[in-house]
């Protein structure tokens, strides 16, 4: 019974995860089109997915150390990777559709992250535009603004 509801906590962190990538996508729209409003939007929104994200994540490691108690596992640490393993060498429970999920997982962490590190290049690259702007304007007024390198 707790290994589905380990699953099933799995399928809802695979959810949660999704929609937190589509927001961030959302979030590289608005810096790209320089949509303020919707960028505020959906920095607020992200707070809660954090939160449901965290609180996902605690239950299912709490299941994991339930789970390693029944099955008399080892475990090195409270990793879903490392508690499928040792489970998979009891050979009492058949786990692909774990091992799926998993993998989907995974690829979805992988595509936040890129995401995430397009997001933060995006920003740096329109702070860098912005301070540029700033010092052409506070240098002095001799030279035309379109004979300057910006």
């Amino acid at each position: 019974m707790e290994l589905n509801n380990l699953f099933n906590d799995l399928k809802k962190q695979h959810e949660l995860l999704q929609k937190f990538l589509d927001l961030i996508s959302l979030q590289q729209n608005a810096i790209i089109n320089s949509d303020i409003k919707a960028l505020e939007e959906t920095l607020k929104i992200e707070s809660t997915f954090f939160n449901e994200i965290e609180i996902s994540q605690k239950l299912m490691i709490e299941t994991i150390k339930n789970l390693s108690e029944k099955y008399s596992l080892n475990l090195k640490s409270n990793k879903l990777s490392d508690f499928l393993e040792a489970l998979k060498d009891k050979n009492e429970v058949k786990l692909g559709g774990f091992f799926k999920l998993q993998a989907s997982l995974k690829k979805l962490i992988s595509n936040i992250n890129n995401v995430n590190n397009q997001n933060k290049m995006l920003i740096s690259q329109a702070r860098n535009f912005i301070k540029e702007i700033i010092g052409v304007f506070a240098n002095s007024n001799k030279s035309p603004i379109l004979d300057r390198k910006v």
